[in-house]
């Protein structure tokens, strides 16, 4: 069995990377639900309102607040979910640790 650490860094991993195909598949021209979100505006406005922090770091770091990096705000989309997913993980395994 692998050590908890390492199962909780592959999920963290497994969490950016999906996190990363929700963002392109909400917000991006080139997803094959565009058009559906076009009209149905409310997931595309919780996703950017869930994702405000790697918009905001990647504005800073481009250097223009009207077009920011959109490798840079990929990279923060990846590296807050994954971070999200590790505690929520971390939770999880202390508590069915201390359960037992």
């Amino acid at each position: 069995m692998l050590p908890r650490t390492v199962i909780k860094i592959i999920l963290a991993v497994a969490g950016g990377i999906a996190a990363v195909v929700m963002n392109w598949l909400v917000l991006q021209e080139t997803s094959p639900l565009y058009h559906y979100f076009l009209w149905h505006g409310a997931i595309p406005n919780i996703w950017g309102m869930l994702n405000i922090l790697p918009v905001l770091v990647s504005a800073l770091i481009a250097g223009n607040p009207h077009s920011e990096s959109e490798v840079i705000y990929g990279f923060g989309v990846f590296i807050q979910w994954s971070l999200i997913v590790y505690v929520i993980c971390s939770f999880i395994f202390r508590s069915s640790k201390s359960s037992r």
